[in-house]
């Protein structure tokens, strides 16, 4: 019987709760929801808040947008990260300065992960934990 999956993940991130289905009989957390774990094959699910500290696996600018509700948001950036209590879990890359969306990306940074609303709807949003600015002439970049 699973007790927290996929309905529940999206009203915890809806009240700005990042949690994620975690196992009864194991503790292992997992995501997306399933109905079984897939450490123990358990079946019985709570929700876990976990901490947003995760290091970035992989990530790619999107040039083109994969529906018309993305047009007007191309080029941005997504990844996947790995959250310091285990989960993989896709995000959409932001810049960690408002305004400023040049950050030079590389596998392995620290990021935080929180929610941010996409086209009205509540995901997984990750920034990198620290940014420095440089000048390059008239130009500064947040890397």
């Amino acid at each position: 019987m699973t007790t927290f999956g996929d309905r529940e993940i999206w009203e915890s991130w809806g009240a700005q709760e990042l949690c994620f289905q975690g196992c009864r009989t194991c503790h292992a957390l997992q995501h997306p929801p399933g109905r079984l774990c897939s450490s123990c094959h358990g079946c019985e699910f709570d929700g876990v808040a976990v901490s947003g500290k995760a290091a970035l696996l992989a990530w790619s600018v999107v040039h083109r947008a994969p529906s018309p509700d993305f047009a007007d948001q191309v080029p941005y950036t997504v990844g996947v990260v790995e959250l310091a209590e285990g989960p993989l879990v896709e995000v959409r890359l932001l810049a960690g300065n408002p305004g400023s969306e040049k950050v030079d990306w590389k596998c392995g940074i620290a990021v935080e992960v929180t929610l941010g609303y996409v086209n009205g709807r509540c995901v997984p949003v990750a920034r990198p934990l620290q940014l420095t600015t440089i000048s390059t002439g008239t130009d500064t970049e947040s890397r």
